[in-house]
């Protein structure tokens, strides 16, 4: 029997106790494992199940997106935030973006900073929430007052007995611990600030709120105040025309977090088709409060997270 070297020089080996020296490997010796390929792709697809489901669930949480959310998510489920990217693209078409709202918050946060100092910020219905909900992200006390169509009120026309509603809001105003020596802003988009002010007068009444303590802040003079602003009052008029277009491109409603709450019976039937309103009907001042309270919207939710990472972005934050 012929028997090759290679053969003899590992029996010598076996035979001596020694190891079995190397041998070079030829391309036949790999093996491709199918099995293990199959394994990381299951993996992958359990993940990308996973992350989808959180990014579901985030967006049906009730209420605002936290800091809290926004650090876990940039930590630990980034792709979330791409998610919620690619839905704000998708899906809404107003003018205002995540990046252009991140610019107005960090104008308007440096104005309250210079203009008004350890300052409660009282946010005045659904128009400017998608700005107050991050300057509160950013460190600012908010309280948000749910309340469309209050025009038309008056003191001496619109009592707790012929409008049982606005009995509803005072009640829910009580509940925001407002009523202490802190210096309080109203804060709204206006056009001539005629119905800001009859907000802050209810306000100030049912709160208990000094004269010295509360006044009416309108975001359009905010942002081209002298503290952010080189612009002169002679063009203050194109400009808050361009800021007032701009809003009503945005469709706010369906980036707000905070519902259309109308109280007087004339709001109620202007905002009967409207979405985004919580009603009284047949509820208790409890059940109203939790919803007012607990209210968002899953594009509002995407929307919210985008732009608190356009606002770390601006301020050099990973």
């Amino acid at each position: 029997m012929n028997i090759s070297p290679i053969f003899a020089s590992r029996v010598n080996y076996i035979r001596f106790g020694l190891k079995n020296p190397k041998t070079k490997q030829t391309k036949n010796d790999y093996s491709f494992s199918f099995c293990s390929t199959s394994i990381q792709m299951q993996e992958v697809e359990f993940n990308q199940k996973k992350e989808k489901e959180f990014f579901d669930n985030f967006l049906v949480r009730k209420g605002q997106v936290t800091r809290e959310e926004y650090e876990d998510i940039i930590k630990n489920h980034p792709s979330v935030l791409i998610k919620a990217e690619n839905l704000c693209d998708r899906v809404y078409s107003g003018y205002m973006t995540p990046k252009k709202t991140a610019a107005i918050v960090l104008k308007i946060n440096k104005a309250l900073k210079k203009i008004y100092p350890d300052t409660r910020i009282i946010s005045i219905g659904t128009s400017p929430s998608p700005v107050t909900e991050q300057l509160q992200y950013l460190g600012h006390d908010i309280v948000f007052v749910p309340i469309s169509g209050f025009r038309p009120y008056e003191k001496k026309l619109h009592t707790f007995e012929n409008e049982p509603d606005l009995k509803i809001l005072a009640n829910y105003l009580n509940t925001k611990n407002i009523d202490n020596d802190k210096h309080n802003i109203v804060l709204d988009y206006t056009y001539s600030g005629y119905t800001l002010e009859k907000i802050q007068n209810f306000i100030q009444e049912y709160c208990g709120i000094s004269d010295k303590n509360i006044e009416a802040v309108s975001i359009n003079k905010l942002l081209i105040h002298p503290a952010i602003s080189n612009r002169t009052r002679k063009n203050w008029i194109e400009l808050k025309t361009e800021i007032l277009e701009d809003m009503k491109s945005s469709k706010i409603e369906e980036i707000s977090n905070i519902p259309h709450f109308p109280v007087l019976k004339r709001a109620k039937k202007v905002y009967s088709t409207v979405p985004s309103v919580v009603t009284t009907e047949n509820k208790s001042e409890e059940e109203i409060f939790k919803e007012l309270d607990n209210y968002s919207k899953p594009l509002a939710r995407a929307f919210a997270l985008c732009t608190m990472h356009e606002i770390n972005k601006s301020k050099g934050k990973k």
